[in-house]
């Protein structure tokens, strides 16, 4: 017990470090800028402070193939790998919590719907995506490609909306008039999960170099396309817990009371699937901070201009014996990966621990 919870204090004390070099990299004092070059003192090993002269600022971490600092490198690579992982992650958890409670509380005998509705529904999705995103394509390509696909992806999905809301309405005016009243179960589960299955299909790697190559490299883009990529760990996750909470006694016992299925999902249901959304948030985003890392490993991305982990290992390649670029960068993302686990670990067995 006692080397857990120095695990813990020392995780927290890590990822507290990890958050100030975040937030303060424009106010520590570095020495360099990560971009700064210093071409006399390239592949510099760390702590040759010998090799500098009076007044002259010291690279503690050493340097890369053009002078760079490792150390202002690693710090604005922490800033880095957390804006890339945290909204991706917030994206990625969002369209999993919905679809994947929805799939996990209604299931596939729940939820009925009129055959006119269903029949509109499937008449004005496709028309929502051909004038949201189809007829729109070049435009979204052209914002992507100049850096600013989230304004021009908001405003085909509010266009995409804006139809199925349309339909929506037809639906309810012909179900007003009596045309196509009869009622059909809505196979909510099976739909998520056939478009989990197809999704997970295709390698993520692969499937993110694909959007990467018609996108401008950009934080925004990456984010996008990390976050709408991701969503079908926690949804999958989320569908399972659900699948478990719907089965108790006292969601029966609820619906007994005649309470909305709505109002038990969100006081009952959710709150009670805390400890798998903590699970998927926090696991999710220490898959994401290595895949951040990874994708800027590989070039794909990240602008060239953003320090990162992934460039600084990178960098290694072309001199293999300055291990200090994979040495340092490697603690960095090991120590952050293993911390967070630790975290959620804890975080778990404070929330439920009989399943703990």
């Amino acid at each position: 017990m006692l080397t857990k919870n120095w695990a813990l204090v020392l995780s927290i004390l890590y990822l507290t470090f990890f958050l100030g070099c975040a937030l303060l990299a424009d106010v520590l004092s570095l020495g360099f800028t990560p971009a700064q070059l210093d071409l006399q003192h390239i592949y510099q090993p760390p702590f040759q402070w010998q090799q500098t002269t009076s007044g002259q600022a010291i690279h503690w971490l050493g340097t890369d193939k053009l002078g760079h600092d490792l150390l202002a490198n690693l710090v604005y690579g922490c800033r880095t790998a957390l804006l890339v992982s945290v909204p991706a992650m917030l994206v990625a958890l969002l369209i999993g919590l919905i679809l994947g409670s929805m799939a996990g509380y209604y299931g596939d005998n729940s939820v009925r719907v009129s055959v006119s509705t269903l029949f509109i529904t499937l008449l004005f999705f496709p028309l929502g995506y051909f004038y949201g995103f189809y007829t729109r394509q070049f435009i979204l390509a052209d914002a992507f490609a100049a850096g600013e696909g989230l304004i021009a992806l908001l405003v085909s999905l509010a266009i995409f909306t804006g139809i199925l809301l349309i339909g929506y309405f037809v639906s309810k005016l012909l179900n007003r008039w009596g045309i196509g009243k009869k009622s059909v179960f809505l196979p909510i589960d099976q739909i998520v999960l056939k478009l989990i299955e197809l999704l997970s299909s295709i390698p993520r790697i692969i499937f993110i170099l694909c959007l990467t190559a018609f996108a401008k490299p950009s934080l925004t883009n990456i984010i996008l396309i990390t976050g709408l990529t991701y969503w079908t760990e926690p949804a999958r996750l989320i569908r399972a817990e659900l699948l478990r909470i719907r089965a108790m006694h006292y969601i029966e016992s609820a619906k007994a009371l005649g309470l909305a299925d709505v109002y038990i999902l969100f006081r009952h249901a959710l709150p009670n699937a805390l400890s798998s959304i903590i699970v998927a948030f926090t696991f999710g985003l220490t898959s994401l901070i290595a895949l951040e890392s990874t994708l800027s490993f590989l070039g794909i991305g990240i602008p060239s201009d953003i320090p990162s982990w992934g460039k600084m290992i990178m960098s290694f390649r072309s001199n293999f014996t300055a291990w200090w670029l994979v040495v340092f960068p490697g603690i960095m993302l090991v120590c952050t990966v293993l911390a967070l686990q630790t975290c959620s670990s804890f975080v778990i067995k404070r929330l439920n621990p009989r399943r703990s």
